[in-house]
């Protein structure tokens, strides 16, 4: 019998790539070898996904599913494949696999060579369905000198004089964007990618990586001699461009609001849809992904499911994301920010309107875990996990920082867990009289020695902090916890009485 699948789990995205082998030979049967500056995979301590996503090749020979465990309890997986997208026979799939390691692939070898398959992969614990990965697709296609400029081929390897084929692939990323036509992809093979000018994106374009996922990536932008300017910017004409699963190390931005990932500059060059999604940047100083417009505006960008870590100083700014001026209807979710020094933010935003964050995870931040600036407005911030934040220990900061115009508009901040940051939560306006915040059901427990729970700086208007669970069901084990510069300008009542 055949059905049509539900939808229920976030997305990392519909279409990866695999390659299995080095770059002087992708389409070998052997592992890659590249690395650069200690970004060997096999010795890198990579976090766990934080949702069951599979990743499916597209271009190559041979179509490879690849996804690691969702959770402990997983002992089996079946995959089924359609040529319809959403139809599936989950009584028949084409293949069983049990568990055998922490990442699980499966190669399909009878997909017919330009033909798009559509496939879903279940988890199963004790025999039960424990988890259904997302729709992915993908499409195999025969190794060729000839080329098609809309896939192209790039391998740091490769001599002068490709053509951008799969047999005879360009040598350099910006080689790839300017020969591919636009909607097409661009396809990285593994290999260390030495930028010497900027990559600039002012076309629809894709640029994948051999994997897709900066958990299994090899292909690895190294920055380090390009100066203090963007290694991959999305400019004028770039409208629903992605980037996903590179690897970014060695840059160097002193700009307090743009990224060695950029989207936007001004408005000659305010892309809209852009999707920068399982990246992976670390060792780099200043920003790291930015929405950056000095004037002008740009529309639903989504950052997703990337890795920032070991973020360092570029000039006075650290923040691993900076949302800066004129971006409407973005989203920050499922990335883990981790070991942000000093005084950087996980990610600071100013003058943005309808933005989500949400199962974020930010770890070992040296400022602000989240910051809500200035102009921001209509905000959702849920589910993310923020823990040893604000470990500069700097007095008006915390896990969730807000200032900037009282927020008059929504900001909602919902279902989080903030734990072990100096000021778990902090609100740093003078006048809160005119403020629409609602913080609820959230986990917020444990501050750094010295810090608070909570707590209001304002001296007019009280912060709204009902429904939250502080860690004990007794008021007098936390009350001493929450505090503000005006007496009794923190309403905690109604806290939970147990973890939500």
């Amino acid at each position: 019998m055949k059905t049509r699948i539900a939808s229920g789990l976030w997305v990392f995205l519909t279409v990866a790539v695999l390659l299995g082998a080095a770059c002087s030979n992708p389409f070998g049967s052997g592992s890659s070898g590249s690395t650069s500056g200690g970004s060997n995979t096999a010795e890198q301590d990579f976090p766990p996904p934080i949702e069951f996503a599979v990743f499916a090749t597209t271009g190559l020979p041979d179509i490879t599913l690849h996804w690691a465990e969702p959770n402990s309890s997983v002992n089996a997986y079946r995959v089924f494949r359609s040529e319809s997208s959403g139809d599936y026979d989950f009584s028949a799939p084409i293949a069983e696999i049990s568990s055998a390691g922490p990442e699980y692939s499966y190669v399909d070898t009878t997909a017919a060579m330009d033909t798009l398959y559509y496939y879903v992969v279940e988890a199963l614990a004790g025999g039960s369905v424990a988890d259904t990965s997302e729709e992915v697709s993908a499409t195999a296609r025969a190794v060729s000198a000839v080329a098609d400029l809309d896939f192209v081929y790039v391998d740091p390897s490769a001599p002068d004089g490709g053509n951008g084929s799969s047999g005879e692939p360009f040598n350099s990323i910006a080689a790839g964007v300017a020969g591919v036509n636009a909607g097409g992809t661009v396809l990285l093979f593994n290999g260390v990618y030495q930028l010497i000018t900027s990559v600039g994106i002012e076309k629809q374009v894709v640029i994948r990586s051999a994997t897709g996922s900066y958990l299994f990536s090899e292909a690895i932008i190294n920055a380090g001699e390009i100066g203090n300017t963007a290694a991959v910017e999305f400019l004028g004409g770039s409208d629903g461009s992605i980037l996903q699963g590179v690897r970014i190390t060695g840059a160097v931005r002193t700009s307090s609001s743009k990224g060695t990932i950029q989207v936007g500059s001004n408005s000659g060059n305010a892309p809209n849809d852009v999707k920068v999604l399982h990246n992976h940047l670390y060792a780099n100083q200043g920003v790291g992904i930015s929405n950056y417009m000095d004037s002008g505006e740009s529309h639903r960008t989504v950052i997703a499911g990337n890795w920032i870590t070991d973020h360092s100083g570029g000039g006075s700014v650290r923040h691993a994301v900076r949302i800066r001026d004129g971006l409407l209807g973005g989203r920050f979710e499922y990335n883990i920010i981790e070991n942000v020094e000093d005084s950087g933010a996980g990610i600071n935003i100013d003058n943005a309107s309808g933005f989500t964050i949400a199962g974020n995870h930010f770890k070992n931040i040296g400022g602000h875990g989240i910051n809500l600036g200035g102009g921001t407005n209509n905000f959702t911030v849920s589910d993310n996990l923020l823990e040893h934040t604000n470990t500069g220990e700097r007095a008006d900061g915390g896990g969730i920082r807000m200032y900037g115009a009282s927020h008059t508009t929504s900001v909602v901040i919902a279902g989080n867990t903030i734990v072990n940051s100096f000021n778990n939560i902090y609100q740093r306006d003078d006048d809160i009289s005119a403020s629409d915040i609602t913080i609820e059901n959230n986990t917020i427990v444990a501050p750094a020695p010295g810090s608070w729970l909570i707590y209001n700086a304002a001296t007019t208007g009280i912060l709204v902090t009902r429904g939250n669970w502080f860690g004990s069901a007794d008021e007098d084990d936390f009350r001493d916890d929450i505090g503000g510069a005006e007496e009794d300008n923190v309403d905690y009542s109604d806290w939970l009485t147990s973890a939500p």
